[in-house]
């Protein structure tokens, strides 16, 4: 095996442990110690210590089969005030009997999760600190805060809008799909941003033209940096590039696509519904159907849908890191950078993959249809730009 192998090898596990240790850190970062084994007690606490106003709500709840079982018909809300705890209990909690249905009695110790996202808009409506409780036991506080104001002015720019019409498109499809709504929600968002989009793509496809010009003013200017900078902008100049025209739309359109990404993942749950327009306040958020093709959509899948995800990931990157034709051989800081993409072009995938795995089927859905739409517009482009352009002699 030779050292570019090996090199190659060394890249692609270190980036993919980077950010797996990177992801795994940032899972545990709010995360309480553990409890001490009581088989007595219950141990409560807030998986998040401070959430935003909207945000739901998850706690944490461990203890023994029978402790759980004795407590786990009581579930009490509470708001702190003046250094009062009060009982803020609202009527209808669908979720509070969920605790007693999880709970395993073969375990010695249970750890469950639990929400209560159908009466999420009725507890935590204002700032302030809210507790648990559970029969006898009370959690550690939450902190509910004001949204900031990007906060405030992403929801109501980008995810509100995109809620409403992933809400509209799940209640007028056939079967209520809730999957079919997130292929064309996503489609859709690429649509309106395909513009942007392809200015971004043709930037980078006519980069990838230049290389052999590029590398060529590298190697004969590699000592006279000003003569390097003022022939590489000569060269930009004449083939009528600019260097940042591939990152600008890119910043444009991701604030859209994050708010893609979190819709889906938040799923239509009751604690959104103040997201909906007045002329919306009908529609059902319980009316979705979560399977699509055999795949519960709430729920993390580790076959097949990280495969394909990372399938369609690497030949998205492969596409988009095509060497230009007639490429010259790369050496220096452009024979640094090929390899660079070499190693990304098998790490992303391998991550993209695996937070697939981790994140419910919904995320990965919405991957594998923006992605394999980033294929195809990619495709479009390329074929745009390698064909012959025909010039009409003026007579």
């Amino acid at each position: 095996m030779n050292k570019k192998t090996l090199s190659f090898i060394r890249g692609t596990l270190m980036w993919f442990l980077i950010f797996y240790l990177g992801f795994s850190f940032w899972q545990s970062r709010n995360a309480e110690a553990p409890a001490e084994a009581d088989l007595a007690a219950v141990a409560l606490s807030p998986i998040t210590n401070s959430v935003p106003v909207g945000n739901l709500v998850s706690w944490s709840i461990e203890g023994s089969p029978s402790a759980l079982q004795t407590a786990c018909g009581d579930v009490r809300f509470y708001r702190t005030i003046n250094g009062k705890s009060i009982d803020i209990t609202p009527k209808n909690c669908a979720e509070c009997g969920t605790i007693c249905s999880a709970i395993d009695p073969e375990n010695e110790r249970n750890s469950l999760t639990f929400q209560a996202a159908s009466v999420q808009n009725k507890v935590f409506t204002e700032a302030g600190n809210y507790s648990l409780g559970l029969g006898e036991f009370t959690s550690t506080p939450v902190e509910i805060k004001k949204p900031g104001v990007f906060r405030q002015l992403f929801r109501g720019v980008i995810k509100q809008p995109l809620f409403n019409l992933l809400a509209w498109l799940t209640n007028v499809l056939p079967g209520n799909s809730f999957g079919w709504a997130i292929v064309l929600l996503t489609l859709i968002v690429r649509l309106l941003l395909f513009i942007p989009n392809q200015r971004a793509m043709r930037g980078q496809q006519a980069m990838q033209h230049i290389q052999p010009q590029l590398q060529e003013i590298q190697r004969k200017y590699k000592n006279d940096q000003q003569a390097l900078a003022a022939k590489t902008m000569e060269l930009y100049k004449t083939h009528k590039i600019n260097p940042l025209s591939s990152c600008m739309p890119m910043l444009l359109q991701l604030p859209f696509l994050l708010g893609v990404y979190y819709i889906v993942q938040e799923g239509l749950s009751p604690h959104l519904q103040p997201l909906l327009y007045s002329f919306q306040d009908g529609l059902n958020l319980s009316a979705g159907n979560l399977q699509f093709f055999g795949l519960d959509l709430s729920k993390a899948n580790v076959f097949p849908l990280p495969i394909l995800v990372a399938v369609a990931q690497w030949f998205a990157l492969r596409f988009m890191m095509r060497k230009a034709p007639n490429a010259a051989a790369s050496s220096g800081m452009a024979g640094q950078m090929q390899q660079m993409q070499k190693v990304m072009q098998w790490a992303m995938p391998l991550m993209i993959g695996f937070f697939t795995a981790t994140f419910p089927a919904g995320v990965g859905i919405y991957w594998l249809t923006s992605t394999l739409f980033g294929v195809g517009q990619q495709w479009l482009i390329k074929r745009q730009m390698d064909k012959p352009q025909v010039r009409v002699k003026q007579s």
